[in-house]
């Protein structure tokens, strides 16, 4: 069971997609996680939740469907209640269309993540509304992939970060 707490690969090159400081608030939360469920069996992912205490797993991506068993939508619905931990998609937070298109031509994961950091700024309220409504539980942002370093959550957990004034614990 690994934990990466920081994001050493935010160089300097990096600093422009994390973009100007959001605005702070009052916010019982302490800490909340992220996870890509790359590497992982349904059952491994519920089990690592579960040891970190996790009540709600939030599905950031868009279209929360996979080739790999058990992490459809569907699927996560029906087996996470089973084991304690309640699930909700969450759509308005995956990468957009346009985003995905242009990273699959280029394959240049920074433009990808920079692209996807403006468009979070847009969208702040989502944020907002997120920590609003689920800061009260101990929860933890799905994707795909394994390394933070190379999805959006990454973005998302950052801004929540600064929000909540707390931090994103990335589970491996």
């Amino acid at each position: 069971m690994e934990r990466e707490n920081s994001l050493p690969w935010a160089s300097a090159e990096l600093k422009p997609f994390f973009g100007p400081p959001v605005q702070k608030r009052e916010s019982s939360l302490k800490e909340f996680f992220t996870l890509g469920y790359a590497g992982h069996t349904v059952a491994s992912m519920a089990s690592l939740l579960r040891t970190h205490g996790v009540e709600l797993l939030i599905d950031v991506r868009r279209n929360p469907t996979s080739r790999k068993p058990g992490f459809s939508k569907r699927s996560l619905e029906e087996y996470l209640p089973t084991v304690g931990i309640q699930y909700v998609h969450y759509p308005g937070l995956g990468t957009p269309v346009y985003i995905r298109r242009h990273y699959n031509m280029r394959n240049d994961i920074l433009m990808a993540l920079r692209a996807y950091r403006k468009y979070l700024q847009s969208r702040k309220q989502q944020v907002m509304t997120l920590l609003g409504t689920f800061s009260s539980k101990r929860f933890c942002l799905l994707c795909l992939e394994k390394d933070p370093r190379v999805c959006h959550r990454s973005i998302i957990a950052e801004m929540l970060a600064e929000v909540a004034n707390c931090a994103p614990i990335h589970l491996i």
